[in-house]
């Protein structure tokens, strides 16, 4: 009983292991979307408002 009680918590163990490792590339991959998202959003932002800056400055 002892072996099979041992294999079945690696059994789990390893499943947790496994389960948390692909919840946190699922995360890894939101966040990497979303790091991109806001990154072209922010350049688009940017493009619209150097002009204005140039506008002010000069």
């Amino acid at each position: 009983m002892t072996i099979t009680e041992s294999a079945f918590n690696i059994l789990i163990i390893y499943r947790r292991t496994l389960f948390s490792l692909y919840i946190t590339s699922c995360y890894d991959n939101l966040m990497g979307n979303y790091e991109h998202i806001y990154y072209t959003y922010g350049l688009s932002v940017a493009k619209k408002q150097i002009p204005n800056v140039f506008q002010i400055t000069s």
